[in-house]
């Protein structure tokens, strides 16, 4: 997940401007999926691995992480 950001960021950067992603960077919601029979424990599993990738605080509003 940390490093479809970092792709994320060094494209929209690379083929835009670096103004443009300090416009924006402060304001990013992800978005999540997962399949439909996923239950708790694997749903937490996903969110786990966002907070380790750096993407969103482990609270519980999950607020996400500025620099990463």
């Amino acid at each position: 997940m940390e490093y479809l950001y970092k792709c994320a960021r060094t494209y929209i950067q690379d083929t835009h401007s670096p103004a443009l992603w300090r416009s924006i960077e402060n304001d990013i919601d992800f978005v999540l999926t997962h399949p439909n029979g996923w239950e708790g424990a694997q749903q937490s599993q996903i969110r786990r691995a966002a907070v380790l990738a750096g993407l969103i605080k482990d609270t519980q509003m999950g607020i996400p992480v500025s620099n990463c």
